[in-house]
């Protein structure tokens, strides 16, 4: 795994919020034994930002992501 050195800005506008909303609602599905959703991280905001601060690399094994997928 690389040492990557974020900035300040690297998370997306909302993404915050969005994850606290989704986590909440997680909780509550488990205890009604339905699917967790996991939704917050897949938006396109959060992969612009990731393809950016990765640059089209994974984060773990450092492959090309066209490459793996």
């Amino acid at each position: 795994m690389i040492k990557v050195d974020r900035p300040k800005d690297s998370a997306p506008k909302g993404f915050a919020a969005a994850g606290v909303k989704e986590r909440r609602r997680n909780r509550i599905a488990k205890i009604a034994n339905e699917k967790l959703k996991f939704a917050a991280y897949s938006t396109k905001s959060v992969r612009d930002k990731l393809d950016k601060l990765f640059g089209r690399k994974c984060a773990f094994c450092e492959s090309i992501l066209a490459g793996t997928q």
